[in-house]
């Protein structure tokens, strides 16, 4: 299921032009990835066990569908709030002379071949500036590390993609998972594959140009505040730091 969308910024501008003395080269953003992007919220009720779901992947194309209909109702109720909503006001207040737009192009339970079939259409829809990459763990949580390969060959087809229309990239690494927490699912195998796979994500971004924001790490020292009951979702405060971390990398892109 789609889910996007606009959030613009401000057009005012009361207090004159030095309000905005270095204005952004890029105000047009695509958020694109799965439900982290989309927002969805890390509460207990969205722990497998309340549902027929079993308690650990792989999941089934009927428990998965069932699954993301619960993330999708969970975002329903969320009035809009994710590090895209976060990162637009962000940057709306420190440039208000610029009409900023964010599109926020996340898709819970999305795996990444169907992120890289989706992405083209996206980009054309919403010709964007910059695209921020975050996909990639609902394949880790099905797969473990063996779909190393096919993420980081994913990531370097969008980052193409993105590049051939003229936009830059931000990819940021995927974010840890607390052990023993209901959709910590990295873990069931007694590996970090997540830091495998950014391991590989990492690389062929800063092959192909693109821009990396290394979220894992400002998310690890914190993860009882920065992860919700899940374990795999961000709380509100994990969002902010996100759409922080997106914002450092925005100004130092994009800055004049």
């Amino acid at each position: 299921m789609l889910l996007a969308v606009a959030v613009s910024g401000c057009t005012g501008n009361p207090m004159g032009a030095d309000d905005d003395p270095r204005p952004l080269n890029a105000t047009t953003f695509l958020a694109f990835g799965d439900s982290i992007t989309a927002g969805v919220g890390g509460i207990q009720t969205l722990c497998p066990g309340a549902t027929s779901l079993p308690a650990s992947p792989p999941f089934t194309l009927a428990e998965k569908w069932l699954d993301t209909q619960k993330l999708i109702a969970n975002l329903a109720t969320r009035d809009g709030l994710s590090y895209p909503s976060f990162l637009a006001q962000m940057l709306s207040n420190a440039h208000k002379r610029q009409l900023i737009k964010m599109v926020n192009a996340g898709v819970p339970g999305e795996e990444i071949a169907d992120g890289v079939s989706r992405f083209p259409s996206e980009l054309i829809n919403a010709h964007p500036h910059a695209v921020l990459l975050l996909e990639g763990v609902n394949d880790i949580n099905q797969h473990g590390s063996s779909t190393a390969t096919v993420i980081a060959t994913a990531y370097q087809t969008m980052i193409r993609n993105a590049r051939q229309l003229g936009a830059e990239v931000i990819v940021a690494t995927i974010l840890p998972e607390r052990r023993g927490a209901c959709r910590g699912y990295d873990w069931l195998d007694g590996v970090n594959d997540v830091v495998i796979v950014n391991a590989r994500i990492r690389e062929v971004a800063l092959r192909e140009g693109a821009t990396v924001l290394d979220l894992y790490s400002q998310f690890a020292p914190r993860l009882d505040v920065l992860l919700g009951g899940d374990g795999l979702h961000p709380t509100d405060p994990g969002y902010q730091v996100m759409a922080q971390g997106f914002y450092a990398a925005v100004e130092r892109l994009f800055t004049r």
